[in-house]
């Protein structure tokens, strides 16, 4: 069961890492440019994921 979420999570995290790193351009059909990701955002991404796979692995169901 534990796995199931674990990977859950982890689909969540990489969508959110894809959204906030891939800029954006102007057009209408909002072509993906660049993959650019800022250190601080990172590394917050990086610990807010390793506090919710602690939180995750503390419930048990």
């Amino acid at each position: 069961m534990k796995t199931i979420y674990f990977i859950i999570v982890t689909i969540l995290f990489l969508v959110v890492m894809y959204i906030l790193g891939v800029e954006k351009t102007s057009t209408s059909a909002m072509e993906w440019k660049s993959f650019k990701m800022d250190p601080k955002i990172l590394i917050v991404s990086v610990l807010l994921y390793s506090a919710a796979l602690y939180i995750l692995y503390k419930i048990k169901i």
